[in-house]
């Protein structure tokens, strides 16, 4: 009799687990070790287009598409190796050949000895999502595009009128004028710029010109060009003789640039800003340290993301559009680097990136 009310109550809530798993506006799929499909919801089914049998007699590669292989394995490799969940975005191919785009929840399923024997994948489509985000890149490349030759004209008529005018024949404020209006171009030719490298990054074409290079003098160059822009901070380099690293050495100013900005930006009130590079090991580490109102924990983790912005209310009340950070961390990713930033309120803020050293091939 017990029996009998247990299996009832087992059968009862494996119904009740069914169907709200399958009520799920997520897809749910899961998978063994070596990629066989071993449970799949409605939903699942109805973003792939195939009936739950058809998948389940599959590898889950035949519906991964071939470019995201590589970088799919990887990440699973870690969630068996060490249990780590994950999560990731990338493409599915539907059972009539359709491509969609889907974000992933990944996490690992244990046996009763502790070990990872299968995996837990919910799956969300974002394939709308992805492509309004393509059609707004591709509108940012366009109006950046567009609005590059008039500015760039603009701030050429600024220069000629500026060597034009005898400064002993015009008001004060004429001159105080023109020079803010050149300033106003120059910072809009900057957004501009910023536009259009993040519209080469969405489509995959920021181009580097890589070369054999010392960072030290680069650093150095960099340091006396910020120093030229305040006259309330102290910017300190402090360096050991490098060794070589392959890059682009105007990607690598415009990284240092906006990070010494930045420094600037977020230490209104002064104070020493020290950029620091060292050897270690295989790889070169640069470094910004500025004594700020520093970054909050939970902005931290967002703080490289796309326009993404800081309340910088604290830091003088000055703007951006949340794209600099964004594009220095592409630009030394694609330098085989990363990226990342230490912070503490008040206290101050250090921005580093690391770049493997250059050896020559033999």
């Amino acid at each position: 009799m017990e029996q009998a009310r247990a299996a009832e109550a087992l059968r009862e809530s494996e119904e009740n687990y069914r169907a709200i798993v399958n009520q799920s506006i997520a897809g749910i799929l899961k998978i063994g070790l070596e990629g066989n499909m071993l449970f799949t919801n409605d939903q699942f089914c109805r973003m792939l287009g195939y009936e739950g049998a058809e998948l389940l007699a599959m590898h889950v590669n035949r519906i991964v598409y071939p470019e995201d292989h590589e970088r799919n394995a990887a990440a699973f490799h870690g969630l068996v190796s060490e249990g780590r969940a994950y999560e990731i975005e990338k493409r599915f191919v539907r059972k009539e050949g359709a491509i969609i785009w889907v974000n992933n929840h990944v996490s690992p399923i244990f046996n009763n000895k502790g070990e990872v024997d299968a995996a837990v994948i919910v799956s969300i489509d974002i394939t709308r999502q992805k492509e309004l985000e393509r059609q707004k890149d591709e509108f940012i490349g366009i109006a950046s595009h567009e609005l590059k030759t008039p500015i760039t004209s603009i701030k050429a008529y600024g220069q000629i009128l500026a060597a034009m005018i005898d400064q002993s024949s015009v008001p004060p404020t004429f001159t105080q004028l023109l020079a803010k209006m050149n300033a106003q171009i120059d910072r809009l030719i900057k957004l501009i710029y910023s536009l259009l490298n993040t519209s080469r990054i969405a489509g995959n074409q920021l181009t580097l010109q890589l070369e054999p290079i010392n960072l030290n003098g680069l650093l150095e160059e960099h340091v006396r060009q910020g120093q030229l822009t305040t006259s309330r901070h102290r910017i300190t380099f402090i360096g050991e003789e490098l060794p070589p690293v392959m890059a682009d050495v105007e990607r690598m100013g415009q990284v240092m640039d906006n990070l010494i900005s930045n420094a600037i930006k977020y230490a209104p009130k002064g104070g020493d800003v020290i950029v620091r590079a060292e050897s270690r090991g295989g790889r070169v580490r640069v470094s910004v340290r500025d004594f700020g109102v520093g970054i909050p924990k939970e902005a931290q983790e967002k703080i490289f993301d796309r326009f993404y912005r800081v309340n910088d209310a604290s830091a003088g009340g000055t703007s951006g559009i949340g794209l600099g950070l964004y594009i220095c961390r592409e630009i030394i990713s694609r330098h085989q680097g990363q990226m990342a930033v230490e912070s503490i309120p008040d206290e101050g803020s250090t921005f580093y990136f690391e770049l493997p050293v250059y050896i020559e091939r033999q």
